[in-house]
């Protein structure tokens, strides 16, 4: 299953290379895949296991991109 995650704390990135840079240096990223629940949790590419799978959303949520966990 992937993880749907958005920037965290306002932030926003315009291009792929940006938000991915930003994945892979450890920002936080909001949990999209829990707001179902009552509300995401903050979450990094540290948080992840090895093999698991995540769309990237940036650019106001209009784009995504993927990524994998350590």
């Amino acid at each position: 299953m992937n993880i749907v995650v958005s920037p965290a704390y306002g932030r926003d990135y315009k291009s792929k290379k940006d938000v991915i840079q930003a994945w892979n240096e450890g920002k936080d990223f909001i949990n999209e895949s829990q707001l179902h629940t009552g509300g995401g949790t903050y979450i990094s590419k540290d948080d992840l296991q090895p093999g698991e799978k995540v769309e990237l959303r940036y650019n106001r949520m209009t784009r995504l991109t993927f990524s994998e966990g350590a």
